[in-house]
């Protein structure tokens, strides 16, 4: 029964339309980092571009929510479900009035799309940081760092303790509004919607139809005005690329997801599949030069960046880290960064952690 509103208005979208459209998107992130994470093994030139993945991402993503807001009042999933946003002017318990949203509210909607988000993502990513470190340095029984500004430090622990109760507000709040979109309570399917006075709602055929001839109708206008000239005619060549990319994102996107799935199904079936062959003991690493690089107390994480090491990779003085940090490093400087041993970019060799 959930797959249908309970109201009569046959425009208010399923519970589980709803659902799938928030889902969309976040599904797409470890796609793209996977791809380029794959690509940075194979050619060396993507290692940078690899590091700054979720920026690239979130540009990219600003770029597609701003076209489709743009020219269909709905963000990329929204319009892939068929939905549109609508303002919501009026209401009571009888009647309720909705409208087309304006331009600030489509500025609005980049802010509760892509700016927020990304910041909540980067506050968990910190949150999880900090305690593994913490429960690290509390296992090891390792003293805490002194040479820290106290402003800082002070500044750490008040994010650690307040941090947790911001989320479960955060988190409930969407949760409150889920349940009470569910069982047809309110127009609203998050805060952030309320927040922004929308709510969405299903495009009829011939509201689809409509707007797919008034999209025809200004990329022909907008042609037109490009006439005469070799520029012109460069500028038309790249406005009919762009459309025809746009265009097909709805299809090339989905297909992205699919892939990394069946492929993240398929290495977990081979992985489960490989018996197990024993680990000979690892060699000593050599000792630590004195103007070498601080070692972490966490042996996980990357002696370069200090995070958990992602594509691990080792050198032969025995020491291991992020493929692309190494790969830099050594480019760079021609050594180890541990024991100062001179390496070379062929020495490095990618190993796999379970």
């Amino acid at each position: 029964m959930f797959l249908s509103s309970f109201g009569s208005d046959p425009s208010r979208p399923s519970f589980f339309e709803m659902a799938a459209q928030q889902e969309m998107m976040p599904a797409l992130r470890p796609a793209f980092r996977f791809t380029l994470a794959t690509l940075a093994q194979r050619h060396s030139s993507v290692i940078r571009i690899a590091q700054r993945s979720d920026l690239i991402f979130n540009i990219i993503l600003f770029l597609l929510e701003n076209h489709h807001l743009r020219h269909y009042d709905a963000s990329f999933s929204e319009n892939f479900y068929g939905l549109r946003r609508m303002r919501l002017t009026k209401q009571s318990h009888q009647r309720r009035k909705f409208e087309p949203i304006d331009m600030k509210r489509r500025y609005t909607a980049l802010l509760f799309l892509v700016v927020i988000p990304s910041i909540k993502r980067f506050l968990d990513e910190k949150f999880k940081e900090l305690s593994v470190r913490r429960l690290v340095a509390r296992n090891r029984a390792a003293p805490e760092e002194t040479n820290m500004n106290p402003a800082k430090k002070w500044a750490l622990k008040l994010f650690m303790l307040l941090y947790p109760y911001f989320n479960v507000a955060y988190e409930g709040s969407f949760f409150v509004y889920q349940l009470l979109y569910l069982y047809d309570q309110t127009d609203y399917y998050s805060p952030f919607h309320h927040l922004q006075g929308i709510t969405l709602k299903r495009l009829s055929p011939k509201e689809m139809e409509a707007q797919l001839a008034e999209i025809a109708a200004e990329r022909g206008e907008r042609l037109r005005k490009m006439t005469g000239g070799p520029l012109p005619r460069l500028g038309r060549y790249i406005l009919h690329f762009y459309d025809l990319v746009v265009d097909y994102s709805k299809l090339l996107l989905p297909i992205t997801i699919f892939s990394y799935k069946f492929l993240e199904w398929w290495y977990h079936e081979n992985s489960r599949l490989t018996p197990e062959i024993p680990i000979p003991p690892a060699p000593k690493p050599l000792p630590k030069a004195e103007m070498g690089l601080r070692l972490p107390d966490d042996p996980r994480l990357c002696p370069i960046c200090q995070q958990d090491r992602k594509n691990a990779a080792a050198i032969p003085t025995g020491y291991v880290f992020c493929y692309p940090c190494i790969f830099t490093y050594v480019q760079d400087h021609g050594k180890c960064p541990i024991t100062l041993v001179p390496a070379d970019l062929d020495s490095i060799r990618r190993i796999y952690e379970s």
